[in-house]
């Protein structure tokens, strides 16, 4: 016996378990919350890729800035530059005038440019200078805010995914590793138990052996049972009480049996019940004894 409580002892010096069935339990248990959350984190996983390009596909449509204020408004230094280049193109056609022929070639030139001059000045009234103010939008960066943090959230979860999976395989390795542990340690216990259950039986014998030797020193034959006794299933009552209510019976049924016997006698014993079933005096009794 001594021999197999060494070897679980050494047992579990060597292979660093006290109990594998109950390591092999937890890690079990272990095993399936771990798992659980590695299917958690792929799903997610998928939703936001999912999520990531919903809103790619939505910041591509829309425009990074947009125009808040519009203002429009002629150019005052070009205007009025271009006025005063017209009033001297005028004033020197009318001194060329003065001095020329309307058909002179300077003449001519000069009126050109008094033209493009004054078409010139039609054109900036007729576009003014536009004067616009953007601003980002709104819309937009609420998106863009939103894909980063989607972005950064996978991240996060695909790491987590990743440290699931170490430790799904990690417990996976060890639950088999205490499968290959339990089954030498109850080979170990079922040789221990089967050794322990022999020397229980070697006892007995020796036992058994004993007793038959000293009824045989005392020359007795050999006791067999021919009976076991047997525990009752109810509680014997106490004696006391049951003769005491075996009386008690006895003497209201010897009570009641005498009232009956006298109430269905038909014969008279004083002269009183003579007189009164004759309705009539007694003269004399005669006694049956004869006194």
């Amino acid at each position: 016996m001594s021999f197999f409580i060494s070897k679980l002892t050494d047992f579990s010096r060597e292979q660093g378990v006290v109990s594998p069935a109950l390591e092999k339990e937890i890690a079990v248990r272990k095993l399936a919350e771990f798992e659980a959350e590695a299917k958690s984190a792929r799903a997610t996983i998928a939703a936001t890729r999912q999520s990531i390009r919903t809103l790619e596909s939505q910041l591509a449509t829309l425009p990074k800035r947009e125009t808040t204020q519009v203002r429009t408004s002629d150019n005052p230094q070009l205007m009025e530059r271009m006025k005063s280049k017209l009033l001297e193109l005028e004033l020197k056609r009318t001194e060329l005038l003065t001095k020329f022929e309307p058909t002179y070639r300077p003449v001519q030139e000069v009126e050109e440019q008094i033209a493009q001059t004054r078409e010139a000045i039609a054109t900036a009234e007729k576009t003014p200078l536009r004067d616009e103010i953007t601003d980002r939008d709104p819309t937009y960066e609420a998106l863009r805010s939103e894909l980063a943090k989607s972005k950064t959230e996978l991240a996060a979860t695909e790491a987590r995914a990743a440290a699931m999976s170490a430790l799904v395989r990690t417990y996976r390795t060890e639950s088999q590793q205490l499968d290959h542990k339990e089954v030498l340690h109850e080979g170990i216990l079922r040789a221990a138990k089967s050794d322990e259950e022999n020397y229980m039986l070697y006892l007995h014998k020796q036992e058994e052996a004993r007793i038959s030797d000293a009824l045989d020193q005392q020359r007795f034959s050999n006791v067999v049972v021919a009976e076991p006794a047997t525990v009752p299933l109810a509680p014997q009552g106490r004696w006391l009480l049951a003769v005491f209510l075996g009386g008690l019976i006895a003497c209201l049924v010897s009570v009641m049996l005498a009232v009956v016997v006298d109430r269905w006698d038909p014969s008279f014993r004083t002269p009183d019940e003579v007189e009164s079933f004759l309705g009539a005096p007694v003269v004399a009794a005669f006694p049956k004894n004869g006194r």
